[in-house]
């Protein structure tokens, strides 16, 4: 009997070929599909969220979608611990301009809604709805990424872009702490045509202090300075937020020119009063039992231990730093403490129970007859970027103080 499931030798022949054509069909297909799933994923390794100021969470895809759930208006997952509204830095006066970075990562069109809520309503709905005081193009100017903002800015998009939104604060809010809430709808390719995006939003505190006063505002909605923007109108596929509650979305894939629907076919959103924002939310008072918090420092950590930067002299550090460098992190506090937590980007490294309080301890060292302390080097990025740094002081009492310091680092 034939080893061959055909006994004759053409037969065995016409098998095999007809088994190398499939085969080859096979492989072709598999290729193709590896390569379509390669391309898929450079057109779109990220999708849009805020960047900077930091939002309250470090999830880049909160969206409207059965692949990664996130119900809007604001992130509730991945959250930063660095970010509440007792700790928010964030403060800008009533008509001031805040500048927001916006991740483009290969995206472009549709617009962004921007609007501003009581801490307590951040993740209702309709008060972000209601209280929504700009609408705009989702992909306004434009802009390239250096090296240090590159990793938190653009590290996804191929283009080395991110967006520059200035957001006007109106001239209704009393001072106190809220939540700035942003979302994206009806996006597109980066070309500014077609694509099954759903609805993506973002939030961040805000604390609001001095400026003029209004009864009421009206709100808004701008195109500019947007590439795909033509006459007024914005390159979307949906003007609806919530029309693309899930993705992909397949039921709106083309895009053409309109404007948000409050602003369509003659409508004009409502005046939002001041009268609404009578109770804002304000930042708990520190008890006199608490410990005195002076600030969170970078310093050598070799001695004499330098101090490079510290929160209690400046909000922001510019550090250019070698490779050597051996740096620590200190939280410089005196009074009765219980325990201090360091952050990095909203994410806990370190929890130091006994002065002095560093970011991983140290041990001691002789010097030229003189006891001194050499800390163990806390590992910062040996790259250019922008991140931010915290401590958090629980006390004996039971009261929590933040510090916070950006760092802005040349290597």
């Amino acid at each position: 009997m034939s080893f061959y499931p055909f006994s004759g030798d053409a037969n065995r022949a016409s098998f095999f070929a007809k088994r190398s054509i499939v085969t080859m069909a096979l492989c072709s297909t598999t290729i193709l599909s590896i390569i379509t799933i390669q391309a898929l994923l450079r057109l779109s390794c990220g999708h849009q969220s805020i960047a900077y100021p930091w939002p309250i969470s470090r999830d880049g895809a909160c969206r409207m979608g059965v692949y990664r759930k996130c119900p809007g208006p604001c992130p509730k997952r991945d959250l930063r611990q660095d970010q509440t509204p007792d700790s928010s830095t964030l403060t800008v006066s009533r008509g001031q301009n805040l500048t927001i970075h916006i991740r483009r990562n290969n995206h472009a069109g549709g617009f962004s809604r921007w609007s501003l809520v009581h801490v307590k309503d951040m993740y209702n709905k309709r008060e972000h709805a209601d209280k929504a005081f700009l609408y705009s193009c989702g992909d306004l100017a434009p802009s390239k990424c250096e090296s240090w903002n590159w990793r938190r800015d653009c590290s996804y998009d191929r283009s080395n872009l991110f967006y520059k939104h200035i957001v006007t604060i109106p001239e209704i809010y009393e001072d106190g702490v809220y939540v700035l809430g942003w979302a994206w709808y009806g996006g597109t390719q980066a070309h500014g045509r077609g694509g099954a995006f759903g609805d993506y939003y973002d939030c961040m505190y805000v604390r609001v202090r001095g400026g003029a006063f209004k009864q009421y505002h009206i709100p808004v909605f701008q195109t500019g300075p947007s590439k795909h923007a033509k006459r007024g109108r914005c390159a979307a596929r949906t003007n609806v937020l919530g029309d693309c509650w899930k993705e992909p979305c397949h039921h709106r894939r083309q895009s053409r020119q309109m404007v948000p629907w409050e602003f369509s076919k003659g409508r004009k959103p409502l005046a939002i009063s001041r009268n609404l924002f009578n109770t804002p939310y304000q930042s708990h008072p520190v008890p006199s039992t608490a410990p005195h918090v002076i600030g969170i420092s970078i310093r050598e950590a070799d001695p004499p231990n330098r101090i490079l930067a510290s929160s209690g002299f400046t909000s922001t550090a510019n550090l250019s730093l070698r490779i050597q460098n051996r740096l620590t992190l200190f939280c410089d506090v005196t009074g009765s403490v219980d325990h201090v937590s360091f952050f990095r980007n909203g994410a806990k490294v370190w929890t130091a129970s006994s002065p002095p309080y560093s970011v991983q301890g140290g041990y001691g060292t002789s010097r030229k007859g003189q006891k001194d302390i050499t800390y163990k080097a806390w590992l910062f990025q040996t790259r250019s970027d922008m991140y931010s740094l915290a401590c958090l002081v629980r006390g004996t009492d039971g009261s929590e103080q933040w510090a916070t310091i950006e760092v802005k680092q040349l290597w």
